[in-house]
This record gives structure tokens, C-alpha cells and sequence, in this order.
């Protein structure tokens, strides 16, 4: 079965745009990513997937070209029809859904995800259904044919944009999926390592600085040293939420 992570990425992110540009140690952010996920060791394929070319967009798709990463450009908006156009395209029986927002992907997380997905029997696979996991963690594995049906019945603009929510209301009570919460072994959300604002990737920053920029940071590592720092901790703490789920970066 051939597992696919997409990255959704844009650079017309309304909070911040061009984040996924932005430098972070000599780095656009989305670098910074990418070499994250391609740590995990489930992954036969990363696809990054944007939005149909537009001149917000070329700067980004001119980079992911540069670099040699494999590439789908699909609706802007449509984001649920993107990942199954992308899943499709590139034949993927499992799909990894991440955003290109969150800069300190955990790839031992991604594996766990897959092989919980393969393991268990499950349409439906995230580790923030419950939130335990730092935010900016946060990765969802479904079958292609859950995405699929996601998208045939999806109607809303919401879940279209969101990708998955509804899959997760539509699976209430075993209704439709079968879905599972893979939880952090001790509960982390107070740590917010996504970037959707300038207060974030300050965050962001601090922390690959404090790492020399090392690709090979360990969460525990990251928490330690931000429990070493409350003023990085209260930077962006206006914007922790008790509840979350993953968003078009």
C-alpha cells in the first residue's frame, strides 16, 4: 500500500502571508518542514500541494521546484478536492494530511500514525481529535476511499476548505468511519508550535536558533527549553486554543 503525505501550502495566508517563505535560521519555513517529514520512516512519498498557480502563489511554486519536490497545484479553496485530485494522481492508497505551517513536524509521530492506521482497522487516524499533542504536531491519515467519500458528500465551504471535519462529525458513534485518537503519552497542548501569526514564528525562530538549526530536534527538547523560557511561552499564548484541529496553512 503506498502511503503519500500531502503538504497543503500557500502563500496568501490571511494571519501571515508568505509564511511558508519566511526564514527561520537560513531557511524558508517550509524547508524547515520538509526536512522534517522526510525523517519518517512510513513515507513512500511528500507531495506538496497548492493552489493553481497564481502570482501570490509563483514564489512558492518556483521554490518547490528549485528544490526538486514533487508537486500538485489544485482549487485554492477546494481544498478537500485538491487532496483527493493529488491522491489520485500519485496513486496513494493511504494519505497523510499535514500543513505547511508547522515547522517542527514530529516524523516519529507521522509513524506512529501510519502504522496505527495500517494496524488497527481504521478509516481515520489524527492525534488531535483530543488534543495532548503540541499544537503544530498535528497530522490526520485516512484511505484514499474515506477521502473520497469525504468529498462526494462534503458540501459546505467550511468542510471543504478544512478538509476533514466532516469526516470526524460523520463518524459520531461508529456511523460512518472508524476513527482513533492517537494520544501523546502525557498531555503537551499547552505548547504551541504552529505559526499563524508574526508572534509564532518569533517562537519558531528561537527555538531552531537556540538548536544551531539542527533538522534533528526532539520534541522533549523543544518543551524543555521553552519551560526554560516563559517569555517565548507567553508570546503567543493569546492564541492557544483548548480545542484544535488542522487548517489550510
Amino acid at each position: 500500500m503506498k502511503t503519500v503525505a500531502i503538504l497543503q501550502a500557500r502563500m496568501g495566508s490571511t494571519r501571515l502571508p508568505g509564511k511558508v517563505l519566511a526564514d527561520v535560521c537560513g531557511e524558508p519555513m517550509i524547508a524547515r518542514q520538509m526536512a522534517r517529514l522526510q525523517l519518517a520512516k512510513e513515507l513512500d512519498q511528500i507531495v506538496v500541494a497548492m493552489p493553481i498557480a497564481s502570482d501570490g502563489d509563483n514564489p512558492l511554486a518556483g521554490y518547490c521546484a528549485g528544490r526538486g519536490w514533487v508537486r500538485f497545484y489544485g482549487p485554492e479553496k477546494d481544498v478537500l478536492a485538491r487532496y483527493l485530485y493529488a491522491a489520485e494522481y500519485y496513486a496513494a492508497d493511504i494519505v497523510v494530511r499535514v500543513t505547511a505551517d508547522c515547522p517542527l513536524i514530529d516524523p516519529y509521530v507521522i509513524d506512529s500514525l501510519v502504522l496505527l492506521f495500517k494496524s488497527g482497522g481504521y478509516d481515520f487516524v489524527a492525534n488531535n481529535l483530543t488534543p495532548t499533542f503540541p499544537h503544530g504536531l498535528d497530522a490526520e491519515v485516512m484511505s484514499r476511499g474515506t477521502l473520497a467519500i469525504a468529498d462526494s458528500k462534503a458540501a459546505s465551504a467550511y468542510d471543504r476548505e478544512h478538509v476533514t471535519p466532516w469526516i470526524t462529525r460523520a463518524s459520531a458513534g461508529g456511523a460512518i468511519f472508524r476513527i482513533c485518537n492517537l494520544p501523546c503519552p502525557m498531555d503537551l497542548s499547552a505548547y504551541r508550535l504552529t505559526v499563524d501569526y508574526s508572534e509564532d514564528l518569533e517562537v519558531i525562530r528561537a527555538i531552531y536558533a537556540h538548536f544551531n538549526g539542527s533538522p534533528f530536534i526532539q520534541i522533549p527538547a523543544v518543551t524543555a527549553f521553552l519551560d526554560s523560557r516563559p517569555d517565548l511561552m507567553a508570546l503567543n499564548a493569546k492564541y492557544r486554543k483548548p480545542v484544535m484541529a488542522v487548517g489550510e496553512a
